[in-house]
């Protein structure tokens, strides 16, 4: 299954899968280790917190299936950035 969502998108890794009768629950991750500020353009890697976003994606074999995507805001380290957090 983490091939199958490394071939979608190498930036993210299955993490856990949870499978019922009912549904399918997939625990999603980012692997990149730094971002970039989109206001400035500086490189981060300083994790401000951890957020977690819940997707209701389509039905798998008639089960409800449910993406929990662990997000993190960043940091810009950049002193000049007028935004401290992304």
């Amino acid at each position: 299954m983490n091939a199958v969502i490394s071939s979608l998108d190498r930036n993210y890794r299955l993490c856990d899968t949870r499978i019922t009768d009912s549904e399918i629950i997939l625990y999603i991750t980012s692997t990149l280790e730094k971002l970039c500020c989109p206001y400035c353009g500086t490189m981060t890697g300083r994790v401000h917190s951890y957020h977690t976003r819940e997707i209701q994606d389509l039905p798998i074999s008639d089960r409800k299936t449910i993406l929990i995507v662990t997000t993190r805001k960043m940091k810009c380290i950049n002193p000049e950035c007028r935004h401290s957090t992304f």
